[in-house]
């Protein structure tokens, strides 16, 4: 979710920490489908490959405060993406483990062999530039 929402490189996404993370308050809504908050994600010159600090806006904060609930590291130095077990980062592998899975389960239809979460990026870069949104945040 937090990749597909930002274009985000996995590198940079791997180190978030819970402490680069604030949940908004959603705005009032009668259209309870759209009442949700976003969450901005501040990533800091240390794990950003462009060496610049920015901040990603990601929809649903609703997700990221139900994930506190149930995991088992939440502290602010935790990171967000985990090893449930050893509180250690997720491994690009991991990442790119979860990507096929979830690939597959899309039943959207036959993809390039060779499709990985990069090959998104120029998408979701597309879909933010015909928004309007500002592209420097990302």
């Amino acid at each position: 979710m937090v990749l597909a929402n930002t274009g985000m490189r996995s590198g940079d996404a791997r180190f978030i920490k819970w402490n680069y993370m604030e949940i908004n308050k959603s705005l009032p809504s009668q259209d309870k489908r759209t009442n949700y908050p976003n969450v901005n994600i501040h990533i800091p010159v240390e794990i950003s490959k462009v060496r610049k600090n920015r901040t990603a806006i990601v929809m649903r904060g609703d997700i990221f405060q139900r994930i506190k609930t149930y995991s088992n590291h939440t502290n602010s130095h935790d990171y967000f993406f985990v090893n449930r077990y050893t509180g250690e980062v997720a491994s690009r592998k991991t990442l790119y483990r979860l990507w096929e899975i979830r690939r597959k389960e899309s039943n959207i239809g036959d993809f390039v062999e060779d499709y990985s979460y990069y090959s998104l990026r120029p998408t979701i870069y597309e879909n933010l530039l015909t928004s309007q949104f500002k592209l420097s945040l990302v």
